[in-house]
């Protein structure tokens, strides 16, 4: 017994199948005007994948090459104060140096690496500015840049990122902190402000 099947019946089946097909794909591909993957910092800034601040670009978010060396969320919590001013002395300045105790160790030269090249990073892509990023444990006395004062971590101090005159002070109680407080300069940086 064969069955046969009408056309008309058939060419309710294809409508259905397409009408289904057509709404999915229009449901599907409604995405947000910010990824998922994405939560904003500013209007050209976000964090991205937990890691990563992604700059707008030509109505296009872009990643750098390198992440932060911390999730940024964990970094979100550690303490600071006026981050608008860090964030202006920051791109004001031509030159910016990272000072380092000098009875410090590698490990904070390591820590504070992406801070450094993501300041470098986002004056580009933000401001079309470039600045002379340097590393040093003295400082000429007749500098007039900004300095990063990176302290070396202490169990006695109080954490935190503040801003002492033209010197942006971090400090942190362990290494991990250091971490954390690195993933907050860079986020202050690319225009998070503390709630």
């Amino acid at each position: 017994m064969k069955m046969r099947i009408k056309k008309s019946n058939l060419l309710f089946l294809g409508i259905v199948i397409f009408s289904i097909c057509f709404f999915a794909l229009l449901i599907l591909h409604q995405s947000p005007k910010l990824p998922k993957y994405l939560e904003p910092i500013s209007e050209r800034t976000a964090i991205c994948y937990n890691r990563w601040i992604c700059v707008l670009l030509n109505d296009s978010w872009h990643r750098p090459a390198y992440d932060t060396g911390i999730d940024l969320d964990i970094a979100k919590h550690f303490p600071s104060r006026n981050e608008s001013e860090i964030r202006e002395l920051i791109f004001e300045s031509d030159q910016i140096v990272f000072l380092f105790e000098e009875n410090g160790s590698a490990v904070e030269v390591a820590r504070a690496a992406p801070a450094s090249y993501y300041i470098a990073y986002l004056s580009k892509r933000l401001y079309n500015r470039d600045i002379n990023i340097t590393g040093k444990v003295f400082l000429d006395p007749n500098f007039n840049g900004t300095v990063i004062k990176i302290f070396h971590p202490s169990p006695s101090f109080k954490e935190g990122i503040f801003l002492e005159g033209n010197t942006i002070e971090v400090k942190s109680r362990d290494y991990e902190g250091l971490r954390k407080a690195i993933g907050k300069l860079i986020l202050i940086v690319a225009g998070y402000n503390d709630k």
